[in-house]
């Protein structure tokens, strides 16, 4: 989908922490999870972004031809929340999803501080 503009979560966040004279560190590779997680430790609060797709049948995303055949995350989404609760104790977990995702895996872990179900909020997500 094209947007005529679009505002990023980070770019948002950046923002924000130049009007609050505060800082953010990122790493935007879920597929190094290890270094995602070297990004968090030590932070007030790390945020990790985890997300679901569908395509309606218009092309292959994540391996999934169409609509999801699954209820999992997306690009290593497990393995990065997994990653980023080791090493930070206040971890939000954002998810943008077409649907219901299977979140007992992490759910209960004491370092999830939170669950923000984004949904697909669009070209205003990250100021949202």
């Amino acid at each position: 989908m094209d947007f005529p503009y679009l505002i990023t979560p980070l770019e948002a966040l950046q923002e924000r922490a130049r009007e609050d004279h505060s800082s953010v560190a990122w790493w935007l590779s879920n597929w190094d999870a290890v270094r995602a997680a070297a990004v968090a430790v030590e932070k007030d609060v790390a945020l990790v972004s985890v997300n679901t797709n569908s395509s309606e049948d218009s092309a292959t995303l994540d391996g999934n031809k169409g609509d999801r055949m699954n209820l999992t995350l997306w690009g290593n989404g497990e393995s990065l929340i997994a990653a980023v609760t080791e090493a930070n104790p206040n971890t939000i977990v954002i998810m943008y999803s077409v649907g219901p995702v299977i979140l007992e895996a992490w759910i209960e872990n004491p370092n999830v501080s939170a669950v923000l179900w984004a949904s697909l909020p669009g070209q205003g997500s990250g100021n949202s």
